[in-house]
């Protein structure tokens, strides 16, 4: 019996140093692992998830997996989404030190920067091939975390939504996985990064806004709404399509925001939108009779 495990510094410094060597020691690194090594120990520098991502040949890809062959998980990526090898072993890699519990913010060198996992996907792989960085994170986003996983200090929504990216705030929110990150978002405020997405004039991120991402915060004042900002900010084309496709309303908030858009704004023809608006989408008219 193992009472105290080895290092894993001292299993992997040899298999490391020499790719052709790696498969022998594949089995001993996953019982050093069940054993209860630490998969965050840092040895040269770089932690196993470090490695993991800087190397991608073929041998060394299986030190790291519990497996005797590619997953089934990266024959269905290569069979359906045309992903490489090399990208393949990427994700197997990456996939099982999450499962054992590498810290995904412990920062690596690579291409002589400092990254975390996100850092490294969103800011490196998502410009030269987005597509695998997609398909990278829909596997990273199925571990559960229990704090923020970060990009430039920012969590993933937060970076995801300060940089208007649909596809990256949908796939959040899709792979359930906002909980956490939602709690985050709105401690930072959320008005600002909504003030982000709303300059945007792409439907999708229209889209985003509605109910199923977790963005409509019902103690939120009216006018920190998203309809209510997208007002202000005179973007009509987004307050239409919330309004009209699924953004959660009551008669009573579209009468409170009537009431806010008459009495609050100076310019007319904001207004007179906004009015129309409003109106056509169930607010009361006798609201504009009393003011």
């Amino acid at each position: 019996m193992l009472s105290t495990p080895r290092p894993l510094v001292s299993v992997l410094n040899p298999a490391l140093s020499d790719s052709h060597a790696a498969d022998s020691w594949t089995e001993l690194v996953d019982l050093l692992i069940q054993y209860g090594t630490d998969v965050n120990t840092s040895f040269n520098g770089f932690t196993p998830l470090g490695i993991a991502i800087a190397m991608c040949n073929e041998p060394l890809s299986h030190v790291f997996l519990p497996f005797e062959s590619v997953s089934p998980l990266a024959l269905v990526m290569r069979n359906q989404y045309r992903v490489s090898f090399a990208q393949t072993c990427w994700i197997d890699k990456t996939e099982c030190l999450l499962r054992y519990g590498a810290d995904p913010n412990t920062t690596f060198n690579i291409f002589g920067n400092r990254y975390t996992l996100l850092d490294f996907i969103v800011l490196e792989v998502w410009i030269v091939d987005k597509e695998f960085a997609m398909r990278l994170l829909e596997v990273v986003l199925e571990f559960p975390v229990t704090r923020p996983w970060l990009v430039k200090g920012k969590t993933l929504l937060e970076y995801a939504i300060e940089n208007a990216d649909a596809d990256l705030i949908k796939l959040i929110h899709d792979k359930k996985w906002g909980e956490i990150e939602e709690y985050h978002f709105l401690q930072a405020g959320g008005y600002p990064m909504l003030q982000a997405l709303l300059y945007d004039t792409d439907d999708a991120i229209t889209d985003i806004l509605r109910v199923e991402s977790g963005i409509f915060i019902e103690e939120w004042p009216t006018d920190k709404q998203p309809v209510a900002l997208a007002i202000q900010l005179g973007q009509f084309h987004h307050v239409e399509r919330m309004l009209s496709s699924g953004y959660p309303h009551s008669k009573t908030m579209l009468n409170h925001m009537l009431d806010w858009a008459l009495s609050d704004l100076t310019n007319v023809e904001v207004q007179r939108y906004a009015v129309k608006i409003l109106l056509r989408s169930g607010a009361d008219p006798s609201i504009a009779l009393v003011l």
